[in-house]
């Protein structure tokens, strides 16, 4: 900071012919950018800086942000015990909040009604942003919300929320969400196949677009009748800062080794990965296989496709964090295997 402090007078003494060589000017120009960029990545001092993105030093609830068909009732069902075994019996395990799930209904391109979601909004201001949720002691929050109710969340009790998310590659959610809609009868799905529904029609356009970037950005929910954005630089680009903001960042295909590193968050034992209570043998069903199919998938959900590199990039550092190999499955796929 000091040699910042001198590098303007540097820059007119040199403009001056005084003898400072411009090397020296360009390496301390250099040096303060460095020190500023890492002044902006400063973690908060409630964060732990013995693991990546934001965990808590003091974790009084945790809150899954559960997007559809990431693993995320996998990840719930695990928490439920996880958190009790925490708080030792203390505190509610508030699955879903008061209109949930699925009442988050996503935007259109041309707008949606102006009172879309309007009792999750007002839910927000009654009982998240008050407060309210929290003291009536719920300790898990599972929510299919955006990242509007972490945006809720009063400061002194954001400080102390553990906060989780799981990714998945977006062709293969896609296609899940896509035979999730058929067994549950959705006309638009029934009628149709995962390309001609979530690239073509508009309404499976605002069901799957890029449905992770847009959850993470808080641009999922409609609201005020907006019209939506799909796909941006701007959407992706607050969708990756808020990765940050997470404790743990999930993936879908390491499910396992994620129940393991909230374990070891929540200063649990870690000797193996916990049991996936929640596998469906019957997954790889919806798993995309046509390569048109991925082609045409990845394209369209092109935010969603570099938000989970990103992700996949934070799993690693958490893999590494509690050393675990940062891109080896193979135990947690073993384990899934045999459950």
């Amino acid at each position: 900071a000091p040699l910042c402090a001198i590098a303007p007078f540097l820059g007119w003494v040199r403009m001056h012919n005084a003898p400072v060589s411009k090397r020296c000017i360009c390496l301390l120009l250099i040096l303060c950018g460095a020190i500023a960029s890492r002044a902006r990545r400063a973690k908060p001092e409630y964060c732990r800086t013995d693991l990546p993105g934001c965990c808590p030093k003091v974790v009084e609830h945790v809150l899954l942000l559960h997007i559809e068909k990431t693993g995320g009732t996998s990840l719930r069902t695990f928490l439920q015990s996880a958190v009790k075994r925490r708080f030792k019996g203390r505190g509610a395990i508030c699955n879903y909040l008061k209109h949930m799930p699925y009442q988050c209904q996503p935007s259109s391109a041309a707008g949606g009604n102006s009172s879309c979601n309007a009792r999750n909004y007002a839910y927000y201001q009654s009982a998240i942003t008050t407060g309210d949720h929290f003291r009536r002691g719920c300790k898990l929050t599972s929510s299919h919300h955006d990242f509007r109710i972490v945006d809720a969340i009063p400061p002194h009790i954001r400080n102390t929320t553990l906060l989780i998310v799981n990714l998945r590659d977006p062709a293969g959610r896609a296609v899940s969400h896509f035979h999730m809609l058929r067994r549950h009868r959705d006309p638009g799905a029934l009628n149709s196949t995962v390309v001609d529904y979530f690239v073509r029609n508009p309404l499976g356009v605002a069901i799957s677009r890029n449905r992770m970037t847009r959850v993470m950005a808080g641009e999922f929910c409609c609201k005020k009748g907006l019209p939506a954005v799909y796909e941006s630089d701007a959407l992706y680009g607050r969708a990756r800062a808020r990765l940050e903001e997470f404790c743990v960042v999930g993936l879908t295909s390491r499910v396992q080794e994620t129940m393991l590193y909230v374990q070891h968050v929540l200063g649990q034992v870690t000797d193996r990965p916990p049991k996936n209570l929640h596998y469906h043998n019957n997954a790889n069903r919806y798993q995309p296989v046509d390569p048109a199919v991925l082609q045409q998938l990845d394209e369209f959900n092109g935010n969603d496709v570099e938000l989970y590199k990103q992700a996949e990039g934070r799993f690693g550092a958490q893999m590494l964090a509690i050393g675990r190999s940062a891109t080896d499955n193979s135990t947690a796929a073993a384990a899934e295997a045999g459950a």
